[in-house]
């Protein structure tokens, strides 16, 4: 009697979790737009592998960036030598709600951003410092989604 109980409890837990994994509120949230954040990462790196400074911070999140200028970040970037991206490649997307709810403000202006979603975007990447031996490695860049746009606003 005790065994079929506890087959039971195991029965009813089983199939709570199966409802509750297939219910929209319960089940892992979905990054929204994931071909235009795709796309957005993809002008990301290029921007980067050319050392398109104005480009990328264009692609930088306002909240971040509306202080600095291309050239701040190019110095930013660069203070320990420049690192070059020789290859890299999509390896996961997951979808990061630290900066839902979140009202940033900018210092120079005052502005106030609202993230409507939020990503952690998961690369392999092949890179060079100087004439070191390449390295391939995960590197992880938080993303949010603001005004319908894709923004990248730094590593985790």
């Amino acid at each position: 009697m005790t065994q079929c109980r506890g087959l039971k409890a195991q029965v009813v837990l089983l199939t709570a979790a199966g409802i509750f994994t297939m219910m929209p509120c319960f089940a892992g949230a979905k990054v929204p737009l994931r071909s235009g954040l795709k796309t957005r990462v993809s002008q990301f790196y290029a921007a980067y592998v050319s050392q398109d400074w104005p480009a990328l911070l264009e692609l930088t999140a306002p909240f971040v960036r509306e202080c600095d200028s291309a050239e701040d970040l190019r110095l930013g970037w660069t203070e320990d030598g420049l690192v070059k991206v020789l290859s890299w490649r999509i390896v996961d997307i997951r979808y990061d709600e630290s900066y839902l709810g979140e009202e940033l403000k900018v210092e120079c202006s005052g502005k106030i951003y609202r993230p409507e979603a939020g990503a952690l975007v998961v690369t392999s990447q092949l890179d060079q410092k100087g004439e070191e031996k390449p390295q391939r490695g995960d590197h992880f860049l938080h993303w949010v989604l603001i005004e319908g746009t894709w923004f990248a606003v730094g590593p985790e």
